[in-house]
């Protein structure tokens, strides 16, 4: 800025010099100085318009650009919001509980199981191309903490799954299958803290990203 006023106030004494110097080789100039003074006003006004105007569209780009980042990167920040959230509140041993009634249907169980398990291997997969080459190393530590987590909770369907298979007595295939389940819910108290703090560690390391991007906007 200072660089732009100097040159305001000293230009014209630069072109005040050049017009009152002699040519050199005695070439012969068209025009009276008042000529070239009105040349060189047109000239230069011309060339600090067009400059302006280009400063302008400049800086308007700029400014779009730098919006549709922070757009971009607060859209992302929702959805993982989103996901964590849901996949947070998949850490829960429940639905592996079988019904203790007598009457308890083993084949309608083993296929429950069998689409649970499904499931989770499916949100497993999902998980992996999302989260596990993400260049944010707390992405790569929740999806280590979620991946072992899904892991053992297939590992216990298949388990219980197995007990209704071999068993044959209902009353010792549904105590075993508490005692899988009791075990897994204290291996879930654990696990569920691990994968809650990777998960808020996460979505902080994004959050403060996209803070320090606003910053860098304004």
């Amino acid at each position: 800025m200072f660089l732009i006023i100097l040159g305001i106030f000293i230009l014209p004494i630069i072109i005040n010099y050049v017009l009152i110097i002699p040519t050199p080789f005695d070439l012969n100039i068209i025009g009276n100085d008042i000529d070239w003074l009105s040349f060189w006003g047109t000239y230069l006004g011309g060339v600090i318009g067009a400059f302006v105007s280009f400063l302008i569209l400049y800086f308007t780009l700029l400014h779009n650009k730098k919006e549709a980042e922070i757009e971009r990167a607060n859209n992302i920040l929702l959805q993982l919001k989103k996901d964590l959230s849901e996949r947070l509140s998949d850490v829960n041993y429940m639905p592996l509980y079988i019904n203790t009634y007598n009457d308890i249907n083993i084949s309608v169980e083993i296929e429950r199981l069998n689409v649970l398990q499904g499931v989770y291997q499916q949100k497993m997969l999902t998980a992996k191309f999302m989260y596990e080459n993400d260049k944010n190393e707390f992405a790569k530590q929740f999806y280590d903490a979620y991946y072992k987590f899904i892991l053992v909770y297939c590992g216990n369907i298949t388990t219980i799954r197995k007990i209704l298979t071999d068993g044959d007595n209902k009353d010792d295939m549904l105590r075993r299958i508490n005692e899988t389940i009791n075990s897994f819910s204290m291996f879930q108290l654990k696990s569920f803290e691990i994968v809650n703090d990777a998960a808020l560690k996460y979505y902080q390391s994004e959050k403060e990203k996209l803070e320090l991007l606003k910053i860098s906007f304004l």
